[in-house]
């Protein structure tokens, strides 16, 4: 007898995803497969363990979503996909204010690769099962929360972390036997009672995105308001955020951040990622990390961190018909290896420290996230 789990989610913002060819929009189940790998790993960060080594995390997870040395324990398959039916359209047509324009950096600039994509709607809804082999099977109960996860954070496709490609779980069958979930106007809330019950207590950053014990370290703050249409409370986060970090000034030594004028060489804007550049038609600065002191045997090349990626991430959540919520999270992971610093602003890519401790350099995008709306009710629980 077969074994399966299957979900159900509505894509409640435009979906930009595709294969080789950016131009044929499709939902892809290698990106899902991905994307849930992502959301399991986040929230098993005591697999970690004291040691701060991830052999038992990758251990683990090689057992549960497959590795280069052993084929996946489950199939996984779009049962039904209703989105792929929905009328794709350019990225110029579904990305159209300057504030969306803001969070899909990259979607409808001339210069970049033209995409095109799919307008969310009130029936756009997928369908994934997955059909466990005997050994995935005591690990049932793993899939089901990372699918609960990915329902509550995450997303697909281009720019899934500045809120496009949304998705909500909506329905969750375990043999063909419906589950209870909890009210979607109240999941997140209700997180750390079931979930993320048994996230670590921790006194450090971590050394990747994780939920963890300890509100220094992970945050996840809900708008206070509700919006008819996925798109309108997209674009409601994207005018917001265009006060946290806006690239231009008059005058080209600085920039603002949180509404106030920064020097262009404090480097704690690189904590939104990196490569990040501020640019004018004049002036291009694009920071570059590199080494504190001279590259020594066994730390990695400056060339091999040059990408970080943002630490915050923005999700729609649908609570209900015509009822969609912002949801902003924030992981203070650690940033960068020791012994590493980023270019500053001189043109002479002199490095500069980055504050200690790490959480320090997240205090600006935490100010921000004040006024956005509330945490969660998650621990708060300092060790």
């Amino acid at each position: 007898m077969r074994h399966c789990i299957t979900a159900e989610f509505s894509l409640n913002t435009p979906l930009f995803s595709s294969g080789a060819d950016p131009n044929i929009p499709e939902l892809r189940v290698s990106e899902i497969k991905a994307a849930l790998r992502f959301w399991w790993r986040a929230m098993n960060y005591a697999l970690v363990g004291p040691t701060g080594t991830n052999e038992h995390l990758a251990e683990q997870e090689g057992k549960l979503f497959g590795s280069t040395t052993g084929q996946s324990p489950f199939l996984l398959r779009l049962r039904e996909n209703k989105v792929d039916t929905l009328r794709c359209q350019p990225a110029t047509a579904l990305v159209t204010s300057q504030d969306l324009k803001y969070l899909g950096y990259g979607l409808t600039e001339p210069t970049a690769t033209p995409r095109s994509g799919f307008k969310e709607s009130a029936d756009s809804t997928f369908t994934l099962e997955l059909v466990l082999r005997p050994s995935a099977v005591p690990f049932q109960l793993e899939y089901i929360n990372a699918l609960k996860i990915f329902g509550l954070f995450g997303g697909l496709g281009y720019r899934s972390r500045r809120g496009f490609g949304s998705v909500t779980l909506q329905k969750l069958h375990v043999q063909d036997v419906l589950q209870l979930l909890p009210s979607q106007r109240n999941a997140h809330h209700s997180l750390f009672s079931n979930v993320l019950a048994d996230c670590p207590i921790v006194n450090a950053a971590p050394a990747y995105s994780a939920f963890v014990n300890n509100r220094k370290f992970f945050r996840v703050v809900v708008h206070d308001k509700s919006f008819s249409t996925g798109l309108a409370a997209l674009e409601s986060i994207a005018r917001k955020f265009k006060l946290l970090l806006t690239a231009r000034t008059g005058d080209l030594k600085r920039r603002l951040q949180n509404g106030n004028e920064v020097a262009k060489d404090d480097v704690s804007w690189a904590y939104m990622g990196l490569p990040r550049a501020y640019a004018s038609k004049e002036n291009v600065h694009i920071p570059k990390i590199l080494p504190e002191r001279g590259e020594r045997e066994g730390v990695q090349k400056p060339s091999e961190l040059i990408r970080r990626a943002s630490p915050l991430f923005f999700h729609i959540h649908k609570a209900g018909a015509g009822d969609y919520r912002v949801i902003a999270t924030l992981f203070k992971a650690s940033f960068l290896p020791h012994g590493f610093g980023v270019a500053d602003g001189s043109g002479r890519g002199n490095p500069v420290a980055l504050p200690v401790p790490a959480s320090k350099g997240y205090d600006w995008i935490d100010t921000w996230l004040n006024t956005i709306g509330n945490d969660i009710a998650a621990p708060v629980t300092t060790p």
